[in-house]
């Protein structure tokens, strides 16, 4: 059966059940990425996770903890087990654990929906 074809927006062909060609797909993320960073991100936190200290305590938490305490895919993030913004230490190993992204983002769900009570 022949595969079904239609045009990206810039010419390419793609296939019928895609939106974009790889490269607007790249291109519209950093366009979106590029928006975050002026007007969406938390230029403090931000501050706090490009510092050397921070750097120096995630590459330790990293090798403590290779692979997801939840899943036990690797570890892709270091999270703050009780967040910052609600008391947690910055720095402190205890309050440190690695996760997964798709681990990371259901704690994050957790957290907030906790924290918003």
């Amino acid at each position: 059966m022949p595969t079904l074809f239609k045009r990206c927006k810039c010419g390419a062909k793609i296939k019928i059940n895609e939106r974009a060609c790889e490269r607007c797909r790249a291109s519209a993320s950093a366009g979106a990425n590029k928006m975050y960073n002026v007007f969406g991100r938390n230029k403090e936190a931000d501050k706090f996770y490009q510092s050397k200290e921070w750097k120096a305590v995630r590459a330790i938490v990293k090798a403590r903890q290779p692979f997801c305490v939840a899943c036990g895919k690797p570890t892709q993030i270091i999270d703050h087990i009780v967040p910052i913004e609600h008391g947690g230490a910055t720095l402190n190993l205890d309050n440190l654990q690695g996760l997964c992204r798709s681990c990371h983002n259901k704690k994050t769900a957790q957290d907030e929906e906790k924290f918003k009570k």
